[in-house]
């Protein structure tokens, strides 16, 4: 169904999406997940992993989003093979997002 304003909550605006991708840009975990990764910290690397599928999935990057959810499963199962293989090329797309947004909506 549609969506009509009286749906919507009184005084709460909708962000536009260039505010919810600065959010994404200024919280980025980048640095702190590498850091996790090579301190084998699982717990708190499935804490930023889900950070990031989280935030993802709210700007539309389906993919990135996806592989941090195989990550957070893999963090919280302890399968460590599973984050040792798919680790940096999660990084290698999780970067190539960020740096594609800076570049778009300005460094």
């Amino acid at each position: 169904s549609d969506v009509c304003s009286s749906d919507l909550p009184e005084n709460k605006p909708v962000p536009d999406y260039e505010s919810i991708i600065k959010e994404y840009r200024t919280s980025n975990k980048y640095e702190e997940i590498q850091e996790k990764f090579d301190d084998a910290d699982l717990k708190e690397y499935a804490v930023l992993v889900h950070s990031v599928k989280s935030s993802s999935l709210t700007i539309g990057a389906l993919s990135v989003s996806e592989m941090a959810k195989g990550l957070e499963f893999a963090a919280k199962s302890e399968d460590v093979d599973y984050i040792k293989e798919n680790h940096y090329a999660f990084m290698r797309a999780y970067g190539e997002l960020l740096d594609n947004l800076d570049e778009v909506y300005g460094g």
